[in-house]
């Protein structure tokens, strides 16, 4: 089930023609903990830090969010010391909420993008 899901969102991100691994990380130095919920290496140098939100309602980004997702993905490339590209990338039920935050997130995936 996960496999087929993954393919969906390799679809809907666009790099689905790109050879990738993935896997969720957990910081081992950083306090509090950081965690990323799924990190997709691509074979084209770039990391898709993907952070997984579940909401009946349009996701809501604040200012304190922005600042943890920020967080954790400066705590990943320390730790990795990765030379490649970030992409932070926002997967939800539905489409966020227009506001300052959400441009943390250039990738949005929803839902809808995923069971087509």
């Amino acid at each position: 089930m996960f496999r087929r899901l993954f393919v969906s969102l390799k679809a809907a991100l666009g790099i689905d023609q790109i050879h990738t691994e993935y896997y969720s990380w957990r910081s081992r130095t950083t306090s509090p903990v950081a965690q990323i919920d799924l990190v997709i290496e691509r074979a084209d140098r770039l990391i898709n830090l993907c952070e997984v939100k579940y909401s009946e309602f349009p996701y809501v980004l604040t200012s304190r969010e922005d600042l943890r997702i920020r967080q954790r993905a400066a705590s990943f490339v320390t730790e990795t010391a990765t030379r490649c590209g970030i992409h932070p990338t926002l997967i939800t039920t539905h489409a966020p909420c227009d506001n300052s935050h959400t441009a943390l997130f250039p990738n949005v995936v929803t839902m809808d993008d995923l069971f087509r």
